[in-house]
């Protein structure tokens, strides 16, 4: 006859007792395996679907969050996208890749709405919202038909092209410019205190130049068929910065040098053709004058003294005994016909000839200059 369990004893009330905790707990750690293992496949299916998200979303931008889940499909982060996409709030999203390298993205690929930088930079008939303080890139204005230039960034650090008729005035320019091109703009006074590399004028308006440089600006005043060969200039008799004319057009020369200042504290560059000799130079230039592709008969009326680099290259000059009898920087004198250059001049840097053979560049080794073909 079997034996029966006596369930009032004390000792195996503890054996059941035991037996039931331990169950419960081999029973809570199976539910609790399954939970995290339920846990863990949502986790990995919500990756999935973001994942699947965000690569829905790369072929067609539209705002700032569109791009930032583009760049972090690429692997790029906010800070990327900070500094590489620009946000123009009814213009367009524009990724900065004339001024950034190494961005490690398809150009090729680019999702609709997100478009590269244009080699010239932004063009606009109006400024348009959302330009960032410091625009590092080329910006035109063209043939605005508004009357200020607000809304601008602070800094520009490319060229600037404002044309058109309809601005009332410039006192709206960014406070720091590259380069400044006011060649089709209307006449208008410049604003004080601006930090500007240069500014590019039309020698058809001469106020503007002398506007400019009398607020100590650098200017480059380009030359235009039939508006050289009068005496547009009539500029003041001193100045303290750089001034270059030059041109894109072979017709397009300076014919008089009659209104030139006659003192530059900065540099001088001239293109010119007709002139006889020199003497209506500044007396003194602090800076480099550069006189290639001119056409100079004779050097007579050059300053005795330039204070940095005097460059007469292709300047065909048949001989160089009046040249400047004390140059401070490099004494440039490539394709030029003169055979000898005079002896005794007193030269900081050093004499740079088109070919180390000529007859020029040993006439010059002979007497003592250094010489150099670069």
């Amino acid at each position: 006859m079997p034996s029966t369990m006596n369930l009032s004893s004390p000792r195996t009330r503890g054996i059941l007792l035991a037996v039931i905790i331990g169950g419960g707990a081999l029973l809570a750690g199976f539910e609790t395996f399954a939970v995290l293992d339920r846990a863990m496949g949502w986790a990995m299916r919500g990756n999935r679907m973001n994942a699947a998200s965000t690569q829905s979303v790369i072929h067609n931008v539209g705002s700032r969050t569109d791009v930032l889940l583009w760049a972090k499909a690429h692997g790029k982060d906010a800070a990327w996208v900070n500094g590489n996409v620009l946000f123009l709030a009814k213009d367009g999203i524009y990724l900065m890749t004339d001024h950034r390298s190494g961005t490690g993205i398809n150009l090729q690929e680019l999702p609709t709405g997100l478009t590269p930088m244009p080699p010239k930079g932004l063009a606009f008939n109006h400024v348009p919202a959302g330009l960032p303080d410091v625009l590092r890139t080329n910006f035109t204005l063209e043939h605005s038909s508004a009357t200020s230039l607000k809304g601008l960034s602070k800094e520009i650090t490319g060229t600037l092209t404002v044309s058109g008729s309809s601005l009332t005035s410039l006192d709206e320019l960014p406070q720091r410019i590259g380069t400044l091109n006011l060649l089709t703009a209307r006449p208008l006074p410049l604003p004080l205190g601006r930090t500007i590399g240069k500014v590019i004028l039309s020698i058809r308006n001469p106020a503007p130049i002398r506007d400019a440089l009398a607020k100590h600006y650098n200017v480059v005043v380009m030359l235009v068929p039939g508006a050289t060969s009068s005496k547009p200039l009539g500029l003041e008799r001193e100045i303290w910065s750089d001034l270059s004319f030059i041109s894109n057009d072979a017709a397009a020369t300076l014919t008089s040098l009659e209104g030139l200042p006659t003192i530059v504290h900065g540099s001088l560059t001239l293109k010119v053709t007709g002139i006889k000799d020199l003497h209506a130079l500044p007396h003194q230039i602090d800076g480099s004058l550069n006189l290639a592709n001119s056409i100079v008969p004779s050097l007579q009326g050059i300053p005795a003294k330039i204070g940095k680099d005097l460059n007469l290259s292709s300047t065909s000059v048949p001989g160089l005994q009046r040249i400047s009898r004390e140059i401070g920087g490099n004494l440039i004198l490539k394709d030029i016909p003169a055979p000898t250059l005079p002896a005794g001049l007193k030269i900081g840097g050093t004499v740079i000839v088109s070919s180390l053979d000529s007859p020029l560049a040993k006439d010059a080794k002979k007497k003592g200059y250094a010489v150099t073909d670069h």
